[in-house]
């Protein structure tokens, strides 16, 4: 499977959706990652497509989305090494991201699409954390 997409409705009619695919980030252009990290990339997952009908917008529907993408992810890393969600955002949405804790590789920050990051060793920990609780 190269890519998955999940549709969001409500009441009968599509209102948003997102795309998933496998993906890498370079392990020089990340700010948080292991030190001594031994290869040149991190596995991740990359949300390929986040997008809101513009007539239901500024009502949660993406954060509501991108929330899922994370919950999605996160079944995925049970299963497979997965250390960073990755988006490639458009301008106008990078405060989005970073409201959601999306990092922007600032060697690319000049292009058309961004490249941002989200490192899901925090998310995993606290999970674990709750979980022993």
């Amino acid at each position: 499977m190269i890519s998955r997409t999940s549709l969001c409705f409500w009441k009968d009619e599509l209102v948003g959706f997102f795309t998933l695919i496998a993906d890498t980030i370079e392990a020089k252009a990340v700010i948080d990652g292991i030190e001594h990290y031994e290869y040149r990339k991190y596995p991740g997952v990359k949300i390929a497509r986040l997008a809101v009908d513009t007539r239901f917008k500024r009502r949660g529907i993406g954060t509501y989305l991108l929330l899922a993408a994370i919950g999605k992810t996160l079944s995925v890393c049970e299963n497979i090494g997965c250390r960073y969600i990755l988006v490639d955002s458009k301008k106008n949405s990078i405060g989005f991201y970073q409201k959601n804790e999306f990092k922007l590789v600032e060697k690319y920050k000049n292009r058309e699409f961004i490249p941002m990051y989200l490192n899901m060793q925090p998310i995993i920990a606290e999970i674990n954390i709750e979980s022993n609780d």
